[in-house]
């Protein structure tokens, strides 16, 4: 803001992806229909609030992460002109369109028994170091992670 944005919406805290596609998807919807910036944020946080059913890992899990969005606008600011008559889009998330339980590649290892959600900064912090290493060490609690064959070959190392 004090560079000079009109507005500028944020997560207080990290949320699971399924909660940041939800919030974006009603948000925007919110703004087509010309709501100002503020308005479209408390539309979306209600839509959130209304259905706190995330699916998370394969199962849906009742989370209260409403309040994570937070906006902040120096004047109502709104992108187009207000449609107050103009019919509500309808965003679907559809989650048959990434993996589901048992479709996977057979050579990977078995899915966890203590399931495998909520380690959204960890995963991002691997990917991040990646950017800049061509090797990155993990390091777990003894048990937590399942061994995998070691490949013979110098071409397959990594």
């Amino acid at each position: 803001m004090e560079a000079g944005a009109a507005g500028v919406v944020a997560m207080r805290y990290s949320v699971y992806v399924v909660t940041a596609a939800q919030f974006v998807a009603e948000l925007y919807g919110a703004l087509a229909r010309g709501r100002s910036l503020g308005e479209a944020v408390t539309s979306a946080r209600r839509h959130l609030y209304d259905q706190p059913e995330r699916r998370i890992a394969y199962d849906a899990r009742p989370l209260q992460d409403w309040a994570v969005p937070v906006v902040w606008e120096r004047a109502p600011l709104r992108l187009w002109p207000q449609k107050p008559d103009a019919p509500q889009l309808k965003f679907t998330l559809d989650d048959s369109a990434g993996a589901a339980p048992g479709t996977l590649d057979r050579a990977l290892p078995a899915r966890p028994d203590v399931g495998f959600f909520g380690r959204d900064e960890t995963l991002y912090a691997l990917d991040r170091a990646f950017d800049t290493h061509r090797i990155v060490l993990l390091h777990a609690f003894a048990g937590s992670a399942r061994p995998r064959p070691q490949r013979n070959s110098r071409a397959g190392m990594r």
